[in-house]
């Protein structure tokens, strides 16, 4: 009796692990499907799975020109990185895409390690299309780092 109990329970165990990964799938697909592919947010969602991947290549295909200048950057940090560096998937939490007229932002919420980071994309519609976009560097970011040195006594 005790074999027909403990074969009952490791079947048990056997279909509970396999609903819990076929909810997973699911919740997955469900992200990816949840907009229309030529909406600011599948765009984003899009580009972060890219991203996520590595296929920087891909990524340049719904790019502007700007974000392909940043995709080539990014490229090359990924080869110097060492080979053994691990990539999280981005999940977002939530996403609100506000369009006026040919751009449009989106601001998101993403789960990294359990907190929640917020922050937006840019996007410019090109030819019909919603590209990714980088906005450019406010001269204001460009000083934030010089505020920091200074603050060091300098030697003259």
């Amino acid at each position: 009796m005790s074999l027909s109990i403990k074969g009952y329970l490791l079947c048990l165990l056997v279909v509970v692990a396999m609903s819990c990964k076929n909810e997973q799938k699911s919740s997955e697909v469900k992200q990816d499907t949840l907009f229309q592919q030529d909406s600011p947010e599948y765009i984003c969602m899009k580009w972060s799975q890219l991203l996520d991947s590595n296929k920087i290549e891909d990524a340049k295909s719904i790019a502007t020109d700007s974000a392909k200048s940043w995709l080539d950057t990014y490229a090359k940090m990924l080869t110097s990185t060492k080979s053994d560096t691990v990539f999280t998937k981005t999940v977002f939490d939530t996403i609100y895409c506000k369009p006026i007229g040919d751009s449009c932002t989106c601001y998101y919420l993403i789960k990294i390690e359990g907190d929640l980071l917020k922050d937006s994309f840019q996007l410019v519609r090109v030819k019909g299309n919603w590209k990714m976009g980088v906005p450019p560097v406010v001269e204001e970011d460009i000083f934030l780092d010089q505020d920091e040195d200074s603050s060091k006594p300098s030697h003259q």
